[in-house]
């Protein structure tokens, strides 16, 4: 098993440095283009959530990130210490069935995102949120079917 920790102060400007960051990781490990895709699509939208949204009041905000790779499968778990916020029950669903130019907005990240993960959970554990993710990252696999 291969693992890669990652902290990020809360700002928009990490996004870089994590994208950095897991591009360097996936070229160690032979990670394959598909699987670093996915990878960076969750991380992008999970982090870019949290950053822009869960962090009003908190005065250091912090995103831990862990990734164990096992078998071309990856085994992820992201904490924050924003405000409590599980983006799988919480976000709104999106309305798939509506011309685009008629949607709401919001939704459609997390929606991609499940559409990725294989499982995932959320718990408040203190202070900080927790999700944990098991990802395929090799080809094959229904990439529409999600588990909580």
């Amino acid at each position: 098993m291969t693992q890669l920790t990652i902290r990020l102060p809360a700002n928009g400007t990490e996004i870089a440095r994590l994208q950095a960051s897991l591009e360097a990781f996936a070229a160690e490990h032979s990670l394959s283009q598909e699987g670093l895709f996915k990878l960076n699509l969750v991380l992008d939208e999970l982090v870019t959530n949290a950053i822009s949204y869960g962090f009003n009041g908190i005065a250091r905000p912090q995103i831990h990130l862990q990734i164990t790779l096992d078998q071309g499968y990856a085994h992820v778990c992201l904490r924050d210490n924003g405000q409590p916020f599980n983006p799988f029950s919480e976000a709104p669903e999106p309305d798939l069935d509506t011309p685009l130019e008629q949607r709401r907005i919001g939704g459609l990240g997390i929606h991609f995102v499940r559409s990725m993960l294989e499982t995932f959970h959320y718990q408040r554990d203190g202070d900080w949120n927790v999700i944990t993710m098991g990802l395929p990252l090799g080809p094959g696999g229904d990439p529409t079917h999600y588990t909580r």
